[in-house]
Formats: structure tokens, sequence, C-alpha cells
């Protein structure tokens, strides 16, 4: 199965996320690629209401059933470790993006990340992860289903990830920022 996974701007579904390109991305890659593939979408729903409203009636018009998109909601932090655990990527589809604190998590759980190059995206990828200039999701679903079923590629997008990731810290943060995290994956 395929997990393509947006967690969102402070966890949040909200319109400049763009989620209804990762349905499409989602309705393309199930009918080319993996009919058996999930969609999960993490983060919070209730601070536009009615573009929750907008999403679960795009899903049903796409024709998904909700354990085929999966729109969760709030999760506890170790429930946000879990998704990162099952997912085959993350994919962000954004129209605006500050730092992107969520691509950084997923980079950190080994998570190959596949992003639309928007804001500060290429910055917060540094080189790492796959930045692409397009939003066309035939074009992203080839390119996702490379970094899913292509190990060399898995591996290759991961090692560049975790560089990216350890320049982010100093090297005793860094230390005590890894020995946290390991500490709650266990």
């Amino acid at each position: 199965m395929a997990y393509i996974y947006d967690n969102g701007k402070f966890r949040q579904m909200i319109p400049h996320k763009r989620i209804e390109r990762l349905m499409e991305l989602y309705d393309v890659y199930c009918r080319t690629k993996d009919p058996d593939a999930r969609l999960f979408l993490v983060g919070s729903i209730s601070e536009v209401p009615e573009y929750y409203t907008y999403l679960e009636e795009y899903r049903k018009k796409l024709g998904y059933k909700e354990n085929q998109i999966i729109m969760t909601g709030r999760v506890a932090f170790n429930e946000m470790i879990a998704y990162y655990r099952i997912a085959d990527a993350f994919v962000c589809m954004s129209e605006e993006e500050g730092f992107g604190m969520a691509l950084v998590e997923a980079m950190f759980y080994h998570v190959p990340v596949v992003a639309y190059e928007s804001g500060a995206v290429p910055e917060t990828l540094g080189g790492s992860g796959v930045l692409l200039p397009t939003c066309k999701p035939d074009e992203i679903a080839e390119v996702l289903d490379s970094v899913i079923r292509n190990p060399a590629t898995r591996e290759q997008i991961i090692t560049g990830q975790l560089r990216r990731v350890e320049s982010f810290i100093e090297s005793k943060p860094r230390r005590e920022l890894i020995r946290v995290l390991e500490s709650i994956q266990k």
C-alpha cells in the first residue's frame, strides 16, 4: 500500500494546503499505479469547517470511501509518529508554505518527501527530498511511484534528507534531540 501524507501547517487542513490536490493525485495514483493505496490526511479539521466539508464532498465525488482517504483530525504526538512509521511517502502540495516543520519531521522519520516547489519548501528541503515544479497529478504519480517502489531511489532520498536534518541542529543540541526522539520511538 502507498501512503501519501500531509499534516499541514501547525497540523491544520486549511485551504492553502491544497488538500484537494493530494486527493487528485491519490485518484490518479490509484487508477494508474496501486488501486489498494490509501491516503492519510493527518491534521486538524476544525479551523476551517467549511473546507473540511468541501473535502468530504470532494472525496465522495471522486468515489472513495472513508477507509481509502482517511482524514484523521488532530492526533496526539505518539499517533503522529505512528503515521510517519507507516507512510511510504510524505507529499506536500501546498501553494503557500513557510518553514515546513512537517517536512523536517518526515525527513527525520525516514519518510521520503515529495513536495511542490512553493514558498519556503525548497529552502526547507535544502536539496533533499523530491522537489516538483508542477502540480500535474499524472506527472507526480510517476515520480511518487518511483520513490515508493524503487529501493535505491528511496534510500538515496532518505540519506539526503537525513543529512539535511542534521544541518538544522548544532552538534550537542542535535544529539539531545535525537536522544529524545529515539526514546519516544521505543
